[in-house]
């Protein structure tokens, strides 16, 4: 080096297996847990290393399609469906038998206790893993082959056959899995499939399937779902083995029709008929079906037909139908030329217009209202309007009191849960959503997640943030970015246009426009999003370690 050299400034992340060296900028980038490392020396450069030294390349993507082999045993012979979202579907033969093959795209993997438990379920009605493996990378699991293919493109169904033996199937497969404390979360017509002789019904795709811990009869689960299929309470993220009876009874609706009750709809119609209004069943069909049916769709789970009341029906034995609550003796709420009787329908429309909302609100015509059903709830009413200051806060309170059970609605949006802000707040990254930063400061999120009881764990952190935020509506970027990725949607970082999985993918991307690397340096030192981006993928300690090094001017 001659006097009038400097040192090269280096900018490091600690922990990294990544370096940029480009000394004719005199910047050195590290990247936090990186695989590859990337040497520039001027514009002459190249290697990309793996942390045992050796030169490395990203390996070609690998393609299954027939004549390929797995586990020396299963000979792929046709394709059942090129991708079916998480796993492409494969005829293959062992020679003697011919069975399916399940084979998963790389980004995906089924839960492995999942798997072991449907592996443990001996009932004919529960559809068999016999094998599994990986090939390439990707997990596969080989099942039975039903050549007559699922219900869903049989509809409709003879009513005699739907009586003598899809009811009982599923009736007998839902048992099973409930015994092991699984819920099947995604029952509906295309996952129910024909023996080959036409006795039995097979359950089958545990995509979504969850697992209930011993003593546990109710779980806090994504809201992986089908709408229309799924229960009320998923709608929350809550799942009980009766959801799967809520699923049922709309595939039961199918079968006897033909038509997809929900065809045409939105999906806000369609959630409103699942939190709120009456499923509508079409005239003209047999009255014990439409028992049946009315049964297992009950909103209140507590009401909800089961196991045993379907294995009564089937004997044709008594069964009482204990219809959602009847509004004779209320009278109506008058908004926006509708008559509203269920306190539940009068929090969503109310929601839905949610300026107007908050004026029925705190003029006192919800508490008058409020008063035919019950002292109690009214006086939580009339406690809002006094103490609650805030009207959109207040507003959000009136809802879930009027409606436990109602999904996420913030200033006129139904946002369903957590996952749907979260992906809301992802894909408008790294804009900032003034209505998801405004859920958080005035303590609604909080009070959700209380409401719907959340971890705690999980409400503190939120807490927090919204102590960091502070008051008032003026955001601060950092606090909104860091609750992004605590709500988990994604763990992508969107930048010069790209998406990033990774450091790894960053680090790969700066290589390969290395001579502006000084400029995309500097620009990912004064950007808040990328440290929250770095804090979320667990290295907090690094990003303080880093600041300390830039500021000493390392």
């Amino acid at each position: 080096m001659s006097d009038n050299q400097q040192p090269p400034k280096t900018v490091m992340m600690p922990d990294s297996n990544a370096t940029v060296v480009m000394p004719d900028s005199n910047a050195t980038m590290v990247m936090p847990e990186g695989q590859a490392t990337v040497v520039m020396p001027g514009n002459n450069a190249t290697a990309v290393m793996g942390t045992d030294g050796q030169a490395q390349r990203h390996a070609a993507p690998s393609y299954i399609n027939v004549g390929s082999v797995l586990k020396d045993t299963y000979t792929i012979i046709g394709v059942l469906a090129d991708n079916t979202g998480e796993a492409a579907l494969f005829v293959c033969s062992d020679g003697n038998r011919e069975y399916v093959a399940k084979l998963y795209h790389p980004s995906k993997h089924p839960k492995r206790e999942v798997v072991e438990l449907i592996q443990s379920i001996q009932s004919p009605y529960v559809i068999q893993i016999l094998d599994t493996g990986e090939v390439e990378g990707r997990f596969f699991e080989i099942m039975p082959f039903y050549r007559n293919g699922d219900l869903l493109k049989k509809a409709p169904l003879d009513s005699h056959f739907l009586m003598e033996t899809v009811i009982p199937s599923i009736n007998e497969g839902l048992l099973a899995l409930h015994q092991k404390n699984m819920i099947h979360r995604d029952v509906k017509p295309n996952n129910l499939f024909f023996t080959d002789d036409l006795q039995n019904v097979v359950i089958g795709d545990f995509g979504i399937s969850s697992i209930l811990d011993d003593n546990q009869s109710v779980r806090l689960t994504s809201a992986s779902r089908t709408l229309g299929y799924a229960a009320p309470e998923t709608a929350n993220g809550f799942i009980f083995p009766l959801s799967d009876y809520y699923s049922f009874g709309i595939t039961l609706l199918y079968l006897v029709t033909g038509i997809n009750p929900f065809y045409g709809m939105t999906d806000q119609q369609i959630l409103k008929i699942t939190l709120v209004d009456q499923l509508p069943i079409p005239s003209g069909l047999q009255p014990r079906m439409v028992q049946l049916i009315r049964g297992l769709t009950l909103k209140d789970r507590q009401n909800r037909w089961g196991y045993e009341q379907v294995n009564k029906w089937l004997k044709g034995e008594y069964v009482e139908l204990k219809e959602d609550r009847h509004t004779a003796n209320i009278k109506p709420y008058r908004f926006n030329g509708q008559e509203i009787y269920e306190l539940d329908h009068l929090a969503t429309v109310l929601a839905e217009n949610w300026v107007d909302g908050k004026k029925q609100l705190y003029r006192g015509f919800v508490s008058d209202h409020a008063k035919q059903v019950g002292q109690d709830v009214a006086s939580k009413i009339m406690d809002i309007v006094e103490y609650e200051k805030n009207l959109d806060f207040g507003m959000f309170k009136m809802i879930y009191t009027l409606h436990p059970n109602a999904p996420l609605y913030w200033m006129g949006t139904n946002l369903q849960d957590l996952l749907q802000l979260a992906e809301k707040m992802h894909a408008k990254l790294p804009e900032v959503d003034q209505d998801a930063y405004n859920l958080l400061t005035t303590g609604a999120l909080e009070f959700y997640m209380e409401h719907k009881q959340y971890d705690k764990a999980q409400v503190e952190q939120i807490r927090s943030l919204r102590k960091a935020a502070g008051g008032g509506t003026k955001i601060k970027r950092d606090i909104y970015f860091r609750l992004a990725f605590l709500l988990k949607a994604s763990d992508v970082f969107k930048w010069q246009r790209k998406e990033f999985r990774s450091p790894d993918e960053l680090v790969d991307y700066l290589y390969a426009n290395r001579s502006q690397l000084e400029e995309f340096a500097n620009q990912l030192l004064a950007d808040e999003y990328f440290f929250a981006w770095l804090d979320h993928l667990g290295f907090s300690r690094h990003i303080e370690e880093w600041k300390k090094l830039v500021q000493k001017g390392v």
